[in-house]
């Protein structure tokens, strides 16, 4: 895959074959949530430097602490 072209003119330009057409829909659907595009360890460490969340919670509202 060309990432280079495709970055700078598009998907078109990148001449995508199956596996490069499910990374890339992987990229988009990341992109429109803001979430990371990592191995699930690399998550967790980022997680615990940084002191907060990066994938989303369960769904729902927030239990009530007592």
């Amino acid at each position: 895959m060309n990432w280079q072209a495709m970055l700078l003119y598009g998907l078109e330009a990148g001449d995508l074959n199956a596996d490069g057409e499910a990374v890339a829909e992987a990229m988009e659907a990341r992109l429109r949530t803001g979430r990371p595009l990592a191995t699930q360890d690399w998550i967790a460490w980022q997680e615990v430097e940084l002191g907060g969340r990066l994938l989303p919670g369960k769904p729902g509202p927030r239990l009530k602490r007592a």
